[in-house]
């Protein structure tokens, strides 16, 4: 596990109109999830950290934008930091510390037709996102 953090996908939700994709690079996995269906196995993995050479991405169509997006997510470190990068200029860099006791943190994505959010499982809060419109 060296190559990866403790950062954890546990689940992915499509709450889009068309298909989301994904690539878990923990166990070499692609998959699709259908529309207004949620994916909670082959998608659970660790997110790899900066250094890997392939990061967990997520593909899915943004209806505002009215083209394909992809989501490349990826551990800043072992710090605790996770990178959701979208392209252009900008990164969402938000933090995750564990809760108390916890060696992990569970996260799930969940993907709209316009941007994504991101859930604590361990913590039962929003953490965070990026929505357009």
């Amino acid at each position: 596990m060296a190559s990866y953090g403790w950062i954890y996908i546990s689940k992915i939700i499509n709450k889009t109109n068309s298909k989301v994709t994904f690539y878990n690079p923990h166990g070499d996995i692609s998959g699709d999830i259908s529309a207004g269906e949620e994916e909670s196995n082959n998608c659970k993995g660790y997110i790899p950290y900066y250094s890997h050479a392939r990061k967990y991405e997520i593909t899915y169509y943004n209806e505002l934008y009215k083209e394909q997006k992809k989501i490349e997510i990826k551990d800043l470190g072992g710090d605790w930091l996770a990178s959701f990068y979208t392209g252009g200029i900008s990164e969402d860099i938000r933090d995750f510390p564990p809760a108390g006791g916890c060696t992990s943190e569970k996260l799930t994505l969940t993907i709209g037709p316009n941007g994504y959010e991101i859930y604590s499982i361990t913590r039962k809060c929003r953490k965070g996102g990026e929505l357009f419109g």
